[in-house]
């Protein structure tokens, strides 16, 4: 059970952790990562009011057995925000969210299972359960293992493996200890990512930044997927450059044909037929993510 010293723990870094998130909402307005911030915001809500309620008490005969599949269900809200970005595209971004949710009450079947069931026994995930939760996890990781994000991503998955293992290994005893500890790392991950936020310049019309940018907040899978429908355009308007995650490469000479060896293109340096062009394209395709004032020129 969970002690009222352990209680204001949770509770004091829950507030730590929204007044954090409050901090970076300013520079998310008008993006669509606003959907993950309020998922986010959502996780630490959740984490915090199930450990309210198991040391407030659940009521009725059998209130130890939601104990358990409270706090897991409770930690599967921290997987919605990385679920979030990967529908972070205009228009479909706020139907997305409905799909984010419905991950949530998929994952969380096996605590309704077993409070349905009451049978007594302890909590545990089968094998299928704990293999969904790991590949989930793995996407999450891997989505900003190229990117300045790289720690902070660490030190969220670290928390909710810290949520999640006791629940998982039959071998370890739930407690509010490890929910104090993954509410730390929560924080650490926030300031880790505030402060590689602030590496990159975010100065309004610089496209070159605001592409920095967008790589870094919005991770692998919609870098190579803006990439792809760029090139797509740089191959059907025959451009010699290609974006790639650092900038645009020349990858053709004058006359068409391949260069052994890419040059980087910054683009201050583009050619100024090419300008108006490659800055429409990336602009309009950014639109889709960022806020009016992040393309402004």
């Amino acid at each position: 059970m969970t002690s009222h010293l352990q209680l204001v723990a949770v509770l004091l870094l829950a507030a730590a952790n929204l007044a954090l998130l409050v901090r970076v909402r300013l520079a998310l307005t008008g993006t669509t990562l606003i959907a993950p911030w309020s998922w986010c915001v959502v996780a630490v809500v959740a984490v915090a009011g199930g450990e309210t309620l198991i040391a407030t008490g659940i009521p009725g005969h059998y209130a130890a057995s939601w104990i358990e599949p409270l706090r897991y269900v409770a930690s599967l809200g921290t997987f919605c925000p990385a679920m979030a970005v990967l529908g972070a595209k205009r228009p479909q971004d706020r139907a997305w969210q409905w799909v984010v949710l419905s991950l949530w009450l998929v994952l969380a079947v096996p605590a309704a299972h077993a409070v349905a069931t009451q049978t007594g026994a302890q909590f545990e995930l089968h094998l299928a359960w704990k293999i969904t939760l790991g590949l989930v996890l793995f996407l999450e990781v891997l989505n900003y293992a190229m990117t300045r994000h790289l720690i902070g991503i660490l030190l969220f998955a670290s928390a909710q493996v810290l949520l999640l293992v006791p629940l998982l290994n039959t071998q370890l005893h739930p407690s509010t200890s490890y929910v104090i500890a993954a509410m730390g790392l929560l924080m650490l991950a926030q300031l880790e990512t505030w402060r590689q936020g602030h590496k990159i310049n975010r100065e309004p019309g610089n496209l070159q930044d605001i592409w920095s940018r967008f790589c870094n907040d919005y991770g692998a899978f919609w870098t190579f997927r803006v990439m792809s429908l760029i090139n797509q355009t740089a191959t059907a308007s025959a451009w010699p450059i290609w974006l790639f995650p650092d900038g645009f490469y020349r990858i053709h000479d004058d006359t068409g044909n391949p260069l052994p060896e890419v040059e980087i293109y910054p683009l201050s340096e583009i050619p100024p037929e090419l300008q108006s062009s490659v800055n429409r394209a990336l602009r309009t395709t950014l639109r889709r993510f960022l806020s009016v004032a992040d393309l402004e020129r």
